[in-house]
C-alpha cells in the first residue's frame, strides 16, 4: 500500500509517540520496584538485626537538661506536668537530672534498679531508689524512698496490669535497637506503634560520622509528621539517625554503636534532641536534649536469671494492686 508523504510522516509520528509513551511507561514502572527491591533488601537484613541481641546486663545514665525553660512553650509544658500529676503526689520541675541505673532485658522482659539524686518540693534533696520489674505481664514497682510526714521513709510495693516502664527513658533499645519502641522491620513493613506508616521509600544514601546509611521515609497516616531513619547496613541495619517531623516541631536522635562480639552491635549513647516551632518567629527552637549512656560494664546475650524479673516485697509491706483497684498487706 502507497502512503502519500503527509499520511507517511503523519505515521511515524503516531509510531514514535506511542515509542515514547511505551518508554515513559516502562520507566515509571520501573521506579517502584527499585524502591521495592532497597526495601526488601532492607527487611531482610532487619530480619536478623531484630534478633540479634536477646538480652543485656549493665548500668546505664540518663541525663536531661532543659535548654528553654522561660518561653511561652515551656510554661505550658510545665502546666501539663502538673495537671498530669495524680491527686495528693505533688511534682518538681527540673531543669537539669542527673539518674543512674542498672537495666536488664531477655526478649520483653525488664529489671531497672534506678538510683538518683532528687529534690522534694521544698527543696531537700533525697536519694531515689525504685526497683521496677515486667516479667512479660506484669509490672512491679518497689520504691524505697518515699519521704512521708515527719521525713520518715514510707516504702511503697505497686503492681500494674502491663508494662509501665518510662522506656524511651529507661530503655536504651527503644531509640536505637528500634525505631521509636518499633522494631525496624515492622517500620519497614508499614507500622509504627499504633499506628500505621505510609508512602515508605529509600531516599537516597548518607555518610554520617564515616558511616554509609540507607536513608528511608515515610508518613504518619492520618498525621502531618514524617518519620526519616538512617540505617547502617554494617550494623545489623540498626538506625544511625532518626527524626520525626511535625509543623509544632522536630524530634532528632542521633546514635554512637558498639560493637559486642563478630558483627553484633548495640548502642553506647543516645542522644535525643527536642525542638519546638516559635509562634512569633517561625523559628526552631532547641527545648531539650536527652543523653542515655551505656557504661562499659554492659554485657549483651548474657544468660539473665529467671528471678531478676521477680519483686519479692518485704513481709509487713502494703502493695497496692492497680488490676483490681485493691492493697494487701505482704504476709
Amino acid at each position: 500500500m502507497f502512503l502519500s508523504r503527509d499520511v507517511h510522516i503523519n505515521h511515524i509520528e503516531i509510531l514514535m509517540k506511542n515509542f515514547i509513551l511505551l518508554e515513559l511507561f516502562s520507566f515509571f514502572c520501573c521506579i517502584p520496584n527499585i524502591f521495592s527491591a532497597d526495601l526488601m533488601t532492607l527487611q531482610q537484613g532487619t530480619s536478623i538485626g531484630d534478633v540479634a541481641v536477646m538480652s543485656g546486663n549493665g548500668t546505664v545514665k540518663y541525663q536531661y537538661v532543659r535548654i528553654d525553660s522561660l518561653s511561652q512553650y515551656a510554661q505550658e509544658e510545665d502546666i501539663a506536668f502538673l495537671n498530669g500529676l495524680t491527686e495528693g503526689s505533688v511534682g518538681v520541675i527540673q531543669n537539669v537530672v542527673d539518674i543512674d541505673f542498672t537495666f536488664v532485658f531477655d526478649g520483653t522482659k525488664i529489671a531497672c534498679h534506678e538510683y538518683s539524686y532528687l529534690k522534694t518540693p521544698k527543696g531537700t534533696q533525697y536519694k531515689r531508689n525504685w526497683l521496677w520489674t515486667y516479667n512479660g505481664e506484669t509490672t512491679a514497682l518497689l520504691r524505697l524512698d518515699p519521704i512521708g510526714q515527719n521525713g520518715l521513709i514510707l516504702p511503697i510495693g505497686s503492681i500494674y496490669s502491663d508494662n509501665q516502664f518510662h522506656r524511651d527513658m529507661n530503655d536504651p533499645r527503644y531509640d536505637s535497637m528500634m525505631i521509636r519502641g518499633t522494631s525496624v522491620g515492622e517500620f519497614l513493613s508499614g507500622k509504627y506503634n499504633e499506628q500505621a506508616v505510609e508512602n515508605i521509600h529509600v531516599t537516597t544514601t548518607e555518610i554520617i560520622d564515616g558511616i554509609e546509611c540507607d536513608v528511608v521515609q515515610g508518613t504518619i497516616r492520618e498525621t502531618d509528621e514524617t518519620i526519616t531513619v538512617w540505617l547502617v547496613s554494617n550494623m545489623m541495619y540498626r538506625p544511625k539517625r532518626i527524626e520525626l517531623v511535625s509543623p509544632q516541631g522536630r524530634i532528632a536522635i542521633q546514635n554512637i554503636f558498639k560493637e559486642y562480639g563478630s558483627g553484633v552491635w548495640f548502642p553506647k549513647q543516645i542522644i535525643r534532641e527536642t525542638y519546638y516551632t516559635s509562634e512569633n518567629s517561625k523559628q526552631e527552637v532547641l527545648y531539650k536534649r536527652e543523653t542515655i549512656s551505656v557504661q562499659d560494664d554492659y554485657a549483651v546475650n548474657a544468660v539473665i536469671p529467671v528471678e531478676t524479673f521477680e519483686i519479692s516485697f518485704p513481709i509487713g509491706m502494703t502493695v497496692y494492686d492497680f488490676r483490681t483497684g485493691t492493697s494487701f498487706e505482704v504476709k
